[in-house]
């Protein structure tokens, strides 16, 4: 589980020097598959092209493999984070706008939460709160509150 991490953290942090080593590895993979073809007695541009197509894209292999280093996820929203901001700079009574709604929204939401917790969610301040009652005004009869 550490090696795991340990392995997820740098190829989150060391992307460039794993890209290169996967480069000389699918290098030496494809040197390879060459060698063997050519020992069979196919002809050198033969040879390539069979282990190329064995091989199968490159790109594709290399996306598969930085698919299995688990970090697409986090390097994705990096990069989404990182457009957002540029965006944002872009126009900025956009993102006065944008900060102003949500500051108001953050806002609403704690006076919200606030009162409920406040009526709903805590005990009534009073012993014995199954007790109380409620008279409505011009009414005679008195109702028992439940909570």
């Amino acid at each position: 589980m550490l090696a795991d991490l340990y392995y997820r953290l740098r190829a989150l942090f060391f992307r460039g020097r794993l890209d290169a080593e996967l480069d000389e590895e699918l290098r030496r993979h494809l040197e390879h598959e060459v060698d063997q073809h050519r020992r069979a007695g196919v002809p050198e541009e033969e040879a390539h092209r069979r282990a190329r197509l064995a091989l199968g894209g490159i790109e594709q292999v290399k996306e598969e493999c930085r698919d299995s280093w688990g970090v697409s996820t986090v390097t994705a929203m990096w990069r989404d984070l990182q457009y957002g901001l540029r965006v944002l700079r872009k126009s900025p009574a956009f993102t006065s706008v944008a900060i102003a709604s949500l500051a108001l929204g953050v806002g609403a939401n704690t006076v919200a939460f606030s009162i409920a917790n406040a009526l709903v969610f805590r005990p009534l301040p009073f012993p014995k709160t199954e007790q109380l009652y409620f008279v409505q005004p011009g009414g005679e009869t008195a109702l028992t509150m439940s909570f």
